[in-house]
């Protein structure tokens, strides 16, 4: 087995649950991780752990903050405090729970997208029912929601003999639709498309063997040839094998703009107008701007829309003949919206009402294109390049993309923030904006 970072679960989420911020919105929600006591302490279980925390964190797809998280080893005080601090509704998840943010939210939603439209129902439950005949029933704790307010403290898991059920089942002859118990109101199972953006991945099933085959994949790139579509490490690896390279010609998050300081050295993704927005902003006549990208491919691309002026339908077109030349197997250059992305793109309307402008203006400042990967680099280049300068970096989410947490440990994603962060601290004064880890 491949020893983890951490001594424990308990540890792991000290770090991650340490600090938050709390949206208003939504502090009556309880999102709350539970441990899976029948897989050990490892490596892989950190990976499943720090990835469903990741989905659960904020946002419909997860790539948000602002939730509620707890972790807890057993469910009945996990329930019971959660009520007790006020909460009204909680999602509940096990260990080895995988959840999908891919959905286009409108119709395909994620299972946070469900949870929040749970929470506004007058439903008390819904779970995955496990009613075999002639036996008592049950809950798998795998992933469950309730409405606390009606929760009376009975037992969840234990929904005795006596009991009525619907007649279908979800599949096999034990999952029906819904159970009327003694105890509780009516529990309902969780429909077909519900349960299509989500996987359980049974992980101490060949704990070991599934251990070893993602690891192989993470750390060195191998997949397996052959992939058994229900086993914990193809589930993973399919989730991971959806990151392509995607250049994302608008700017779907909200820019600062009520500063009052304008920048020596500006520092931002190619993505968008971000560089253009940021140095027509906070720049001034001689600011350097540093435009950074993983990849030497949008590196140049970038470079194209500044040189060329590509606003509008050009830089539509642009990036409909990149998406032609490249394909869709490993680049992306036309992504779709998704409506949680509208308040920023209406945040942003005045910059792409001013394209043409302040992409001209970018092109005839002081700006040099730099390959990094802000999740290796040692930023050595920084230290000289920002001394005695005031500096805004802008990390766009980097530290908190999906990619970022289904690939890096924990410790490197936190290692590597707080690098950039002290590598900054040489300049005279400093702003790193974006979304940090937590």
């Amino acid at each position: 087995m491949v020893k983890s970072n951490f001594q424990s679960a308990n540890s792991l989420f000290e770090i991650l649950l340490s600090g938050r911020q709390v949206k208003k919105s939504q502090k009556h929600l309880a999102f709350i991780i539970l441990e899976n006591k029948k897989i050990p302490w490892t490596w892989y279980k950190e990976k499943m752990a720090q990835y469903l925390f990741w989905n659960m964190q904020g946002g419909v797809t997860g790539a948000g903050s602002g939730h509620h998280v707890y972790f807890h080893n057993d469910i009945n005080t996990a329930l019971k405090e959660a009520k007790a601090s006020g909460h009204t509704h909680a999602m509940v998840c096990t260990i080895g729970m995988l959840i999908s943010g891919f959905g286009n939210q409108v119709t395909v939603k994620t299972p946070i997208q469900n949870f929040y439209e749970f929470s506004k129902s007058d439903e008390f439950m819904r779970a995955h029912i496990i009613a075999y005949p002639n036996k008592p029933a049950t809950i798998h704790t795998q992933h469950f929601e309730i409405n606390l307010n009606k929760w009376n403290g009975e037992s969840i898991t234990k929904l005795g003999s006596s009991y009525e059920r619907g007649l279908d089942n979800i599949h096999d002859d034990y999952t029906p639709p819904w159970i009327d118990t003694e105890n509780h109101p009516r529990i309902n199972n969780f429909t077909r498309e519900q349960r299509g953006e989500k996987n359980f991945l049974y992980p101490h099933r060949n704990y070991e063997m599934h251990e070893k085959i993602f690891y192989d994949f993470i750390k060195n790139g191998n997949a397996p040839t052959a992939l058994n579509d229900h086993e914990s490490s193809t589930l993973l690896i399919k989730h991971a094998q959806r990151k392509r390279k995607r250049y994302y010609y608008e700017n779907n998050e909200v820019l600062p703009s009520n500063l009052n300081t304008k920048y020596d050295i500006i520092i931002a993704p190619t993505s968008g107008l971000i560089s253009e927005f940021l140095y027509d902003k906070y720049g001034h006549k001689d600011t350097k701007v540093i435009i950074f990208d993983y990849d030497p491919v949008f590196l140049k691309v970038k470079q194209h829309i500044i040189e060329c002026g590509f606003v509008g339908d050009d830089l539509l077109r642009y990036m409909s003949h990149l998406s032609n030349k490249y394909g869709n197997d490993e680049y992306i250059f036309s992504c779709g919206r998704t409506p949680n992305q509208d308040h920023a793109f209406i945040g942003n309307n005045n910059i792409t009402k001013d394209a043409s402008r302040v992409v001209d203006k970018l092109a005839e400042a002081d700006y040099e294109m730099r390959l990094v990967n802000m999740l290796s680099d040692d930023f050595e280049w920084i230290n000289g390049l920002v001394k005695d300068k005031t500096v805004m970096c802008y990390i766009s989410n980097i530290f908190k993309y999906y990619v970022t947490w289904l690939y890096c440990d924990t410790n490197t994603i936190i290692d590597q923030y707080n690098k950039l962060d002290k590598a900054l601290q040489t300049s005279s004064s400093y702003n790193l904006y974006g979304r940090s880890w937590k």
